[in-house]
């Protein structure tokens, strides 16, 4: 799943809210994913150690194509057939909270 990552702050649902279930990240830290209450479909992912960063799923997005992609998290576990375009960042596992900001600004 691709997730778009936006400041907490910049975020707002216009229609609802979405439903949550929690779990422990790769971090060892609870991270929590939001669904649509009416559908199911993946909507949000938060982890407890970015506090200020919502995480939102860019299928869920009304015109995904305007994104340009910056970074790949978790390449450790990605797919043979997963391509990381040239000049993209790249983080084996969970990166740093200096490392996600620097991605943000």
């Amino acid at each position: 799943m691709t997730n778009i990552v936006f400041q907490k702050s910049d975020v707002r649902f216009t229609k609802g809210a979405p439903i949550s279930n929690g779990e422990v990240g790769t971090s060892g830290n609870p991270t929590r994913r939001g669904f649509c209450p009416s559908c199911g479909c993946s909507l949000t992912a938060f982890a407890d150690i970015f506090p200020d960063v919502h995480g939102i799923c860019a299928a869920s997005l009304d015109d995904p194509t305007i994104l340009k992609v910056v970074a790949h998290i978790w390449t450790d576990s990605m797919q043979p057939w997963d391509v990381v375009p040239d000049g993209v960042a790249q983080f084996p596992k969970t990166p740093s909270m200096e490392e996600l900001g620097g991605l943000l600004s």
